[in-house]
């Protein structure tokens, strides 16, 4: 019964941190909508689900697992499924029909961003964050969208509390960088004392990104 409970806590607070975020990323996107995707990005072309939140331009997108067609805002639980940025107006974009998004898998194109997990600088990776469809600083094994051209400026950033995994209010600036788009596992500094074949072999196992902490212990 407890656990129940705080299954039901867990999910209240996620749908509350994508309620909190929804009107500041839609309100980005819009803005980024009217811009083109810098520096000749090239896109594909795919069907956009609302389920986790409209897609918006600057997005971080993710496929669902069972539709690979389809694209949806990205979280940190579906890092493993990591499509790319979704823009507007690239250069070139793959595929067509009754799309209705276009993702950039190489170029350079803008992205939502926030510092919930550390400033952002030039050179910085980004990976998915908990607030859907932004991404954050990877400092961890994980699967990122590619390296930060620019840094996040928290000053022309807005600033939204959302709600952390305990429920407390916590202040995060979301705002736009530039990204050299290339979807790719990251091995952190932390962890590059592991071949990076058993890394990847470790990922093609489990079929996500694996930490270190794991791969030693098996």
């Amino acid at each position: 019964m407890l656990m129940l409970k705080m299954e039901r806590i867990r999910y209240f607070l996620k749908r509350l941190m994508l309620l909190a975020v929804a009107g500041l990323t839609l309100g980005y996107g819009v803005a980024l909508a009217a811009t083109p995707a810098p520096g000749g990005a090239i896109a594909q072309s795919f069907t956009a689900s609302s389920d986790k939140g409209e897609v918006v331009a600057g997005a971080l997108v993710s496929v669902q697992p069972n539709n690979p067609r389809t694209v949806e805002l990205a979280t940190s639980d579906s890092a493993a499924q990591l499509a790319g940025v979704a823009a507007a107006n690239p250069l070139v974009v793959i595929g067509g029909g009754i799309a209705t998004a276009q993702v950039v898998l190489s170029g350079t194109t803008t992205v939502l961003v926030s510092d919930i997990n550390g400033p952002i600088k030039v050179g910085d990776k980004i990976t998915t964050s908990p607030i859907a469809g932004v991404g954050m600083l990877a400092t961890s094994d994980t699967r990122i969208a590619g390296t930060a051209q620019t840094a996040l400026d928290t000053h022309a950033a807005q600033a939204r509390s959302v709600p952390d995994s305990s429920g407390h209010a916590r202040t995060v600036h979301i705002g736009v960088v530039t990204l050299q788009v290339g979807v790719a596992a990251y091995q952190a500094p932390t962890s590059q004392f592991l071949p990076p074949f058993l890394q990847s072999l470790a990922n093609a196992v489990a079929g996500r990104s694996v930490s270190l902490a794991r791969v030693l212990i098996c």
